[in-house]
């Protein structure tokens, strides 16, 4: 096997599909680029911040437009007009495909890592596999899964319902496979007391980097209502839409509201919490791997399929699908842990033991031991 590996990592963010995907991906190149093996190359087609965000860590950026006025590919170090190009809401299939395959090629990339929830076909992640890139999937639940070489999951309850009949590759599925990034995995490690920290609870407010349904508002109506004492901080992400709203809607609120945007070190900040009402995703499992009780709402009834596994291993209470949560349902959730520190207390110690912050490294370890194997058959 060479001595110096290409990945090339197709992901997305925006407003719409969150950022959840996009962060875990760059957690994966910042573990590939410490071992001094990798160089990683990210494919992003909607959203020229979250390319920027990528370009800002380091990386290189290959950008995809579906404008036919633009060239197949755009290379950030070879293309001078990419400010004037509007974002895209849309991907065309087949150009994506033809995309990937082109840089593939120029990139001679080693490995492709999918995190994707486009359109790109099942056959296209075939016609890749079979020219000689190893395809890794990660928590697809769609088709192209069955063009993996490697497909894995957190421990979601979707996977054993999915049909694996014609999939030939290798499946991972579990807690040991949640991608942390490793900011999360140290501050674990400073964490020693499972007991709460503060004598007023403080309970934090967070619903992913965007909060495209708007979760904020609810819960302050929720937390408004309570007849408990304790400190809220709410923390909104670079791409939080609705600054303008939640400043008004806190002027008149009854309770003090700290509001952080965009933190610098949110493992610290989790880490400083008694109790979180959350969006599920990516930031579910860092929560748990501090040890933080969470409160979890969810933007689609597949997130609240993914989240019962939380639920159901005692380290959140999982809410649901937000369109059938009313505020009094979120008010009585969390009044009901409030008044019962000791389930606080139980769903931190659940929460400590489930993820260790290691499955970064497990996954490397495993794409490598992949490539190996693959080198020692074609010599």
């Amino acid at each position: 096997m060479n001595n110096q590996l290409i990945a090339l990592i197709r992901c997305d963010a925006s407003t719409r599909v969150g950022y959840g995907h996009l962060m875990r991906c760059m957690a994966l190149a910042d573990t590939m680029r410490a071992t001094a093996r990798w160089t990683v190359i990210f494919a992003i087609a909607e959203d020229d911040a979250a390319a920027e965000r990528v370009r800002a860590a380091g990386f290189t950026v290959e950008q995809l437009y579906a404008s036919s006025s633009l060239p197949t590919y755009a290379s950030v170090n070879a293309v001078d007009h990419l400010n004037q190009i509007n974002h895209v809401n849309s991907i065309n299939q087949a150009t994506e495909g033809e995309w990937l395959q082109q840089m593939a090629e120029r990139h001679q990339a080693s490995v492709l890592v999918l995190d994707v929830r486009s359109s790109l076909s099942r056959a296209d992640v075939s016609k890749l596999r079979h020219e000689g890139t190893l395809i890794v999937s990660i928590d697809d639940i769609s088709e192209r899964r069955l063009e993996a070489d490697l497909a894995f999951y957190p421990p979601i309850p979707q996977v054993d319902a999915m049909d694996w009949s014609e999939f030939s590759g290798q499946l991972y599925h579990g807690w040991d496979w949640i991608m942390m990034p490793a900011k999360f995995a140290a501050q674990k490690i400073q964490q020693q007391d499972s007991d709460m920290p503060h004598a007023l609870p403080r309970l934090l407010v967070t619903m992913g980097g965007s909060d495209p349904a708007g979760l904020t508002f609810p819960v302050i109506e929720a937390l408004e209502a309570l007849p408990q004492a304790f400190d809220t901080r709410i923390v909104t992400g670079s791409a939080f839409a609705h600054q303008a709203q939640l400043h008004e809607r806190l002027k008149t609120a009854q309770r003090h509201y700290t509001l952080i945007s965009n933190p610098a070190d949110m493992p610290a900040v989790m880490a400083d919490t008694d109790l979180a009402i959350a969006s599920f995703g990516a930031t579910a499992y860092e929560l748990a791997c501090l040890g933080i009780p969470a409160v979890h709402l969810c933007l689609s009834a597949d997130h609240a399929a993914s989240a019962s596994s939380l639920h159901q291993a005692g380290a959140a209470r999982v809410l649901g699908e937000y369109k059938n949560i009313s505020v009094e349902q979120i008010r009585a959730a969390l009044e009901n842990l409030l008044i019962h520190p000791e389930q606080l207390i139980a769903m931190r110690e659940r929460s400590h033991h489930l993820i260790d912050g290691r499955g970064l490294d497990r996954i490397l370890h495993t794409i490598e031991l992949a490539l190996e194997a693959d080198y020692a058959l074609s010599n």
